[in-house]
């Protein structure tokens, strides 16, 4: 499983559950209250649960064989596309957002991160996805940045399938600052997205390979590589 996958899974509140705990009758307000709350307070368990799981998965031990074959960034001679079929445009994203905007806004609140409105960037990012079985790259899953007063407050995952377009949450945990930190450093900068097996990294135009999560991917890369280049389609660049 991803860090991102278990974002999915614990990062976020279901709106389900905020639903369920709506007063429905004015004889039920005690015990919807407390259904409220409940499912809130659950919700943050499974972010704190998830953000130890991903800190106990992501060490330098789990790396070695996270790369692809031998633990080096696979690199083949083409990059396989997957989800034409339902491919996301900046425009749809952007039209769907604006949409749910005011939902978004409000699960944030529920789940702590205080917002009176937020910006969402209209432009999105995919992933290449490198490992043993080839390099990859959905065009039916891209992130979009959210800001409110110009800070970072969450990513917002896009999806689409045969029933729609859906997005997830993802914020909090460990990973969060620094992904904000990388993406405040390289303001105005082309930036490449890729996983290296299970680890999030970051390509630079001058070639640098920056893992999300703090390890040493020192031993997934080869000399004379030129990694940016070679991962750049245009699916995957984003300018912060």
């Amino acid at each position: 499983m991803t860090n991102k996958e278990f974002y999915l899974a614990f990062g976020q509140i279901d709106p389900k559950m905020i639903e369920s705990a709506e007063p429905h009758e004015t004889s039920q307000i005690k015990k919807s209250h407390f259904i409220r709350w409940s499912a809130i307070a659950a919700s943050f368990m499974f972010l704190i649960l998830g953000s130890f799981i991903l800190k106990s998965l992501f060490t330098d031990s789990n790396f070695s064989e996270a790369g692809g074959l031998n633990g080096k960034i696979n690199i083949t001679e083409e990059i396989k596309i997957t989800g034409k079929e339902y491919i996301i445009s900046d425009y749809e994203a952007t039209e769907y957002l604006n949409r749910v905007k005011n939902s978004i806004t409000n699960d944030l609140n529920a789940c702590g991160i205080h917002v009176s409105q937020i910006d969402i960037k209209k432009t999105g990012y995919s992933h290449v996805r490198t490992g043993d079985q080839g390099n990859s790259i959905a065009v039916n899953w891209y992130d979009y940045l959210a800001y409110s007063e110009e800070k970072l407050v969450a990513i917002i995952q896009i999806t689409k399938d045969e029933t729609g377009i859906h997005h997830f949450l993802m914020f909090g945990g460990d990973w969060f600052p620094e992904y904000t930190k990388i993406l405040n450093q390289h303001k105005g900068t082309e930036l490449v997205f890729l996983y290296i097996g299970d680890v999030e990294a970051f390509i630079t135009p001058d070639n640098q390979v920056i893992p999300l999560i703090e390890s040493d991917i020192s031993s997934a890369l080869e000399e004379n590589q030129n990694y940016y280049e070679y991962f750049k389609t245009p699916y995957n660049v984003y300018i912060p």
